[in-house]
């Protein structure tokens, strides 16, 4: 199945994973609340879907990072419009090309 498919499964509550990652890994979609805020499903779906990749029950390692803090903070000193890439673990562009995109149940 082509990656939009699979997306659009995603967003509606299903995970999917790719066969050439181990088993047990997927992704899924969040929608994110605020803290101290009360807000509907629809309002946190307003404001867009985040994709969490996982290992079992538990995030994958790779959405954590690399970097120590420490790593980090030299390399923003020296290249601070580097903080959105740093932040943000990125899909491999052939993964989202391919068309062997499962849903799993």
């Amino acid at each position: 199945m082509k990656f939009e498919d699979a997306l659009s499964a995603l967003r509606n509550g299903k995970k999917i994973r790719h066969p050439s990652w181990e088993k047990d890994e997927y992704l899924i979609g969040c929608y994110v609340g605020m803290i101290g805020f009360e807000e509907s499903f629809e309002d946190k779906k307003a404001r867009g879907m985040s994709i969490t990749k996982m290992k079992g029950e538990h995030i994958h390692p790779e959405m954590v990072g690399i970097l120590t803090i420490n790593e980090r903070l030299d390399i923003l000193d020296k290249y601070p419009k580097l903080n959105k890439l740093i932040s943000s673990p990125q899909l491999n562009l052939l993964l989202i090309m391919s068309e062997d995109w499962e849903i799993l149940e």
